[in-house]
């Protein structure tokens, strides 16, 4: 049952006004500088209190700045340039050292906030593309998620700062892009989600192993936390289902897709040998005609209330225990991350879109809206990312284009949404990284442009309202600036080999050019439930970087494309040839 409010909210009595912070109007300066705040995007994507309790630092992931809120008066007091971009922020626990990410200089930082002064005190460089940063119990040591690198490094954290101060104890190599990173067992284990599917990991930290992978149903796994004393981990996750169709009642009574909250035993977790799912059970956070599209974080309070961010209904959804209905309180536009204050009963609630952060009182009152500074008018891609992550473009606001497509990405999931013209042949996910120049879209090839694409995905696939022609083309130009992922590691010298088995086995009759694609549908041989044969290339741009393959995701691996379902048909493939063709894949 959910308590579902739109012009208020009954059960904790908040609204939420936006905080001036400066008098007369005008904007306020930065304490640390005297200057007033830059016009900038700055795009807040991560929380941490100080030690007191006094400052909420936010990490800004567009600009790489840190804003510091003044908690008492909910006003920003400065910005600290640090990086080029930040992706994840998190305390060490001793009162004045933070540790951060910048995934474009593939870096991990070392900061002190000491006087209101943030100095940046060491950097480590840990991979490409590192994402989060989990602290170890004691706070000498952490845990960095690359995505794109599919790696976690492990750091030892010295005293002070400088050259020392940060150092690399080992990198492990996972089988997925990883994303969050839970320490369990007092730091001996690391629960690591994957970015966009729905795999776990537990990894041993000391030994530099990988004690077990395991998938649990669903995608986007979001805001992993401990729960129970220990005995439970909680994560938001999303639901789609292949039995399911996009259609209006499909959509309507969330068969389609669901947006929950899944608790999972440690126990279970912990042992490799278990059905990850004993003993688990899970929540869902809609409702029949106000779903919860798009859990993006969440946080537990001391007394066990699960707080979530629905970065894609702009809402906070408060959990109780389960005889407590779930309360919903407006949270701006897209909320991103989440930080519990347990000294002053408050949630604080980054907004990525509004560049602002919402005080949230979980006991009731009136809350407030902390602006981070002025932002410039946004751009067409700007405003195309909006509505690509807006559930509120869907019926009901089950879902929107990032419920698939995470980050421009893929799910790794087949999906039934009439995007063939028929229901009865779910079809993979495909990425969208890079999608904007391998026209024609669709597994069929039917869509001859992004634009008509973009309409149909609306109106069909999520039953939401026909955008008008100006949206459409923003939501076109944000899907064309999206790149393909960047390769892993690949052995060079079999990489080369392999470019020569892709030439010789005529790989680009259908993968060719610059996307290494085709401009029209192939007959390789496969046939979909209902009948076609022929089907639209995917780009091999960034394919290593997927986890299922073929129109409807049958093979689950780029190894079974070949060896199990003997793609292309009539080409044969030595051991030596596969492994070199794969190595080349794997650099494209």
């Amino acid at each position: 049952m959910t308590t579902a409010v739109k012009n208020g909210m009954p059960a904790l009595g908040l609204v939420l006004a936006t905080v001036a912070i400066a008098s007369g109007g005008s904007a306020a300066e930065d304490h640390a500088t005297g200057e007033a705040p830059a016009a900038r995007a700055r795009r807040p994507v991560a929380l941490a209190l100080s030690g007191d309790g006094a400052a909420l630092l936010v990490a800004n992931g567009r600009s790489g700045t840190i804003s510091e809120i003044d908690v008492p008066s909910a006003t920003r007091v400065a910005e600290h340039p640090v990086a080029r971009a930040l992706g994840d922020l998190a305390p060490l626990g001793d009162g004045l050292r933070f540790a951060a990410v910048d995934p474009e200089a593939g870096e991990l930082l070392l900061l002190e906030h000491r006087a209101g002064r943030l100095a940046v005190k060491a950097r480590l460089g840990v991979g490409p593309d590192p994402i989060r940063v989990a602290i170890l119990p004691g706070g000498q040591a952490c845990a960095v998620a690359s995505r794109w690198g599919r790696r976690l490094a492990i750091v030892d954290i010295g005293p002070g700062g400088g050259e020392g101060a940060l150092r690399l104890r080992r990198s492990i190599d996972l089988l997925f892009p990883p994303r969050e990173v839970l320490p369990l067992r007092e730091g001996k284990a690391l629960l690591v989600a994957d970015a966009f599917g729905g795999r776990l990991a537990v990894v041993d930290p000391a030994g530099g192993t990988i004690a077990s992978v395991r998938e649990v149903p669903g995608h986007n796994l979001r805001g992993l936390a401990i729960a129970d004393g220990g005995a439970a981990v909680v994560l938001a996750r999303q639901l789609s289902s292949r039995l399911a169709t996009s259609s209006f009642d499909d959509v309507h009574w969330g068969d389609l897709m669901k947006n929950q909250v899944l608790s999972l035993r440690a126990d279970a977790i912990l042992d490799p040998a278990a059905d990850i799912l004993r003993g688990s059970s899970s929540r869902d956070l809609d409702e029949v005609g106000h779903a919860a599209g798009d859990p993006e974080d969440l946080a537990i309070d001391p007394k066990g209330r699960i707080v979530v961010a629905l970065a894609g209904v702009g809402e906070v959804a408060v959990l109780g225990d389960r005889a407590s209905p779930i309360v919903r309180v407006p949270a701006g536009t897209r909320p991103s991350a989440v930080v519990v204050d347990s000294r002053r009963d408050l949630a604080f609630v980054a907004d990525v879109e509004e560049d602002s952060v919402a005080i949230v009182p979980l006991g009731g009152g009136a809350g407030r809206v902390a602006s981070l500074g002025p932002r410039p008018g946004p751009t067409a891609i700007e405003r195309g990312e909006r509505l690509f992550n807006s559930a509120r473009l869907s019926h009901h606001g089950w879902m929107s284009c990032r419920s698939c497509h995470a980050e421009g990405h893929t799910g790794g999931f087949a999906v039934d949404t009439f995007g063939d013209k028929s229901y009865g042949a779910p079809k993979l996910v495909p990425s969208l990284l890079g999608a904007g120049a391998t026209g024609p879209w669709g597994w069929l090839g039917n869509f001859g442009t992004l634009e008509d694409q973009a309409r149909f995905s609306i109106e069909t696939t999520m039953r939401g309202k026909p955008l008008d022609d100006g949206d459409v083309a923003d939501l076109a130009a944000y899907v064309r600036s999206l790149r393909p992922p960047p390769p892993p590691a690949a052995p060079r010298e079999a990489a080369d080999r392999g470019a020569l088995v892709f030439r010789s086995k005529k790989c680009a009759n259908c993968h060719a050019g610059e996307a290494l694609t085709s401009d029209g549908v192939k007959d390789v041989g496969l046939v979909d439930d209902v009948g076609n044969r022929a089907f639209n290339p995917p780009s091999l741009r960034g394919v290593a970087q997927r986890t299922r393959f073929l129109h409807d995701g049958r093979a689950g691996s780029l190894e079974a494309v070949f060896s199990e379902h003997k793609h292309p048909p009539g080409v044969s493939l030595a051991d030596s040839e596969l492994h070199d063709l794969l190595a080349h894949l794997r650099t494209l």
